[in-house]
């Protein structure tokens, strides 16, 4: 169904029956569902139906053709699925799935952000991307994993034209609207293989479901920028790939400094919530752990995870 009303063109409801080898009531049916999804789809007597916006469907082999050379050998398979519940558990349910292994949607039903919230998820809206990676080091070994993984999402937004900053840990902003985010999934032991699984979320036209989010946003059509899906889905699938590689062979110390340039906390007046304080002070960017560094009254803390808000005196001391 996507793909036949993709285009945006008036398709009957008979051609669409008869493409999908189903009747003109599941056709109605399967239009209902898509609205409840997040598409708005026009439907006229004589003509049919209709996206009221079309979108550029994912290419699997216009995907694959943007990646490097270096990229294409540690691609382990790439997957674009029509709908899914999320990447991210569609990965950590294949057991088989190999490092190097990426999954992208068209949709997600039921899409995932940090500490579980829901990530608005309209087909065609977003651009919605899984890679698991298996650290041979352990757990023990990743630390600020996040932070080189929102090095290579902004690397990709970058080459696509978009100036884009990375509130820590991991949440891509732009003029403090959220752009999109990042969702890292670990299992393993501290000593034995650290299995990753790394999900990122990018608005493009996230549409009238924007209307639930609960925080600022933007996407890529009210900053004014239409760019392919899926250029930008090889450029993204390539930056991971290229940072991951290079982690697991080096560590953080490569991305330290062009994580620091893309810092949209540090030198600001934050609050951090780790689920047991909240602790306000002035943001002094990370550690060579990844770990971020808040002035308090306490003097100079560290802090390897948590909420973080940036209070509404902006910069300056905390």
């Amino acid at each position: 169904m996507l793909t036949a009303l993709a285009d945006g063109d008036w398709v009957s409801g008979q051609a669409l029956a008869d493409a999908l080898g189903v009747s003109r009531t599941a056709v109605w049916k399967q239009v209902g569902r898509l609205e409840a999804l997040g598409l708005t789809i026009e439907n006229r007597p004589g003509r049919g139906y209709r996206l009221r916006e079309r979108f550029e469907l994912l290419d699997t082999a216009q995907i694959e053709e943007g990646l490097t050379e270096n990229a294409r050998r540690d691609l382990a398979a790439l997957h674009v699925l029509a709908e899914v519940d999320s990447t991210n558990a569609w990965l950590q349910r294949d057991a088989a799935a190999r490092t190097g292994t990426v999954v992208l949607a068209e949709t997600q039903t039921a899409g995932r952000g940090r500490r579980g919230r829901p990530w608005v998820s309209p087909p065609g809206g977003n651009l919605f991307c899984s890679l698991r990676w298996v650290f041979g080091q352990g757990v023990a070994a990743i630390g600020g994993v996040g932070l080189v993984a929102g090095v290579a999402v902004a690397r990709a937004l970058q080459d696509q034209g978009v100036q884009v900053r990375v509130k820590w840990p991991n949440d891509l902003v732009v003029e403090d609207a959220k752009l999109g985010g990042i969702l890292i999934e670990t299992s393993g032991e501290m000593t034995g293989p650290a299995d990753l699984v790394v999900g990122v979320g990018i608005n493009l036209a996230v549409g009238p479901r924007g209307e639930v989010i609960d925080q600022p946003w933007t996407d890529l059509r009210r900053l004014g920028l239409e760019v392919s899906r899926n250029d930008l889905a090889a450029s993204l699938v390539g930056e991971l790939l290229t940072v991951f590689r290079r982690f697991e062979e080096e560590g953080l110390g490569p991305f330290l400094t062009e994580w620091r340039r893309l810092d949209d906390l540090a030198g600001r007046s934050v609050r951090v919530d780790t689920g047991r304080e909240t602790v306000e002070g002035r943001a002094e960017g990370v550690d060579e752990q990844g770990r971020l560094l808040v002035r308090t009254a306490k003097g100079l803390e560290r802090f390897y995870g948590g909420e973080v808000s940036v209070r509404k005196s902006g910069r300056g001391p905390g």
